[in-house]
């Protein structure tokens, strides 16, 4: 299956406002990120040899650009720098993105205001080496469409990441290397056990998201002279958000492989095939580590989370379905008949939804569904992770994938106002705010507040 969509933004959603004053100097970022670059963070990688563009909340300064596109000039402190008066279109979040044709690195130093330059600079560290990454090892990498075909309902699987991410901590703070070594390898024995009986697809997604997250993560943290936060792992995500596991996983590994091996780095640089985890399998091997083990008044207590933390998840689906099933208001209801072919998705946030089982999906900010007859697309800009406010859709799909398996049905609520809706030989069109549809060869029937868009099967 061919799955194309956009990851808008890694980090979270929650709004960053640009501020009348610059918030910091863009010049002294770049001085502090100079003097990281001097460290040896990773064979063949140097975070000042890249494009960097930094939006200091009034304007966005490109450094290092090869040919600065129409819109930036010359900074007047600097030869090396030019200025994009405001906030660039590219300056979405700390990511990269084209920037005159030539992928860039892009830092909003908005974000948090009083982070020190230094700080700043580490996260420059993180997203040009995403750059590296694309450029020597296109292979790290994760397909999002497995993200939601992942059990994060599974209580077992979920147990097993309690413990290992307990193991893992236990390894960063032991105070002698052999016990490092045994609670590391307790660790990837829970792992093991847990993804033995995972699809492949999901345990290449979290391998690869370990691989590139995780060592960037790492490498920010390494340039600071920092190292994993065992409060990272030993703070359970719940089992909706395993997306943002790895970040921590793979950073501890990292860490782990650091205090173990020297050469590390290299070896992962000079084989293909060779991740974080099976480096430090390999490393514990040949040490002939045995595992450590929790007591059992410790695995009862992992067991416990586990199961509350899967019963809380159900309430939370069922109650995010009910909310949306009962709000007041306008609702748009987009049907198609059977034997009618399926709508597609062409475009959606996968980072503010929430899978309510089953066959249904919650989107909190944008979707773009088309059809061989028309499309329809929902932009809400109220959107904020983690919450469902203003214009929302509940998506059920006829196979088996959440998002790719063919939409039968959107339903689409959190209106301000009553829609404007035109029809005319057989055309259906609904826009309002945030919100617009147009099909043909469609009915719409109306309900009180509700209208129903039909979409007829076609006759062959």
């Amino acid at each position: 299956m061919h799955v194309f969509f956009s990851i808008f933004l890694l980090f979270g959603l929650a709004a960053v406002q640009d501020t009348a004053e610059h918030v910091k100097d863009p010049i002294l970022v770049i001085a502090e990120l100079d003097r990281l670059a001097g460290m040896e963070l990773w064979p063949g990688f140097d975070p000042a040899s890249y494009p960097i563009a930094l939006f200091d909340g009034a304007d966005t300064w490109l450094f290092r650009h090869p040919s600065p596109p129409e819109g930036f000039r010359s900074a007047p402190n600097s030869q090396t720098a030019w200025v994009y008066e405001g906030r660039h279109p590219a300056m979405r979040w700390n990511s990269k993105a084209e920037i005159g044709g030539v992928t860039t690195a892009t830092i909003l130093l908005n974000i948090q205001p009083d982070r020190p330059a230094i700080e700043e600079a580490s996260i420059i560290v993180h997203e040009t080496f995403h750059i590296f990454q694309d450029e020597r090892h296109p292979g790290w990498t994760a397909n999002e469409a497995h993200r939601f075909t992942y059990p994060i309902d599974d209580a077992q699987n979920y147990l097993l990441t309690i413990i290992e991410d307990h193991a893992l901590a236990r390894a960063l703070e032991a105070k002698s290397d052999k016990e490092a070594a045994a609670w590391a390898a307790r660790g990837l024995v829970a792992r093991r056990e847990r993804t033995t009986v995972l699809a492949d697809e999901h345990r290449a997604f979290e391998t690869g998201l370990e691989m590139m997250e995780g060592t960037a993560r790492y490498l920010a943290q390494f340039a600071l002279g920092k190292s994993e936060s065992t409060a990272t792992l030993l703070d359970i995500l719940p089992p909706d958000q395993f997306r943002w596991r790895p970040y921590a996983t793979g950073c501890a590994l990292a860490a782990l492989l650091d205090r173990f091996d020297g050469g590390w780095k290299q070896r992962i640089e000079d084989t293909a095939e060779l991740t974080l985890e099976r480096a430090l399998e390999d490393f514990l091997r040949k040490l002939g580590a045995s595992p450590a083990d929790f007591t059992a008044d410790e695995l009862a207590g992992f067991k416990l989370r586990a199961e509350k933390a899967i019963a809380d998840l159900l309430v939370r689906r069922k109650s995010l379905r009910e909310e949306f099933r009962s709000r007041e208001g306008w609702r748009v209801i987009l049907k198609v008949a059977p034997g009618a072919e399926l709508l597609a998705t062409e475009r959606f946030d996968p980072i503010t939804n929430a899978l309510l089982g089953g066959k249904e999906m919650l989107h909190g900010n944008i979707l773009i569904l088309s059809h061989e007859r028309g499309r329809v697309e929902m932009r809400n800009p109220r959107s904020r992770r983690g919450e469902f406010v203003g214009l929302n859709a509940l998506t059920t799909t006829e196979g088996e994938h959440p998002v790719f398996g063919g939409i039968r049905s959107a339903v689409f609520s959190g209106f301000t106002g009553e829609p404007e809706v035109e029809t005319e030989g057989g055309k259906v069109k609904i826009a309002t705010d945030g919100f617009s549809l147009e099909f043909s060869s469609a009915a719409l029937q109306r309900d009180g507040r509700h209208l129903i868009v039909l979409l007829k099967k076609t006759e062959q």
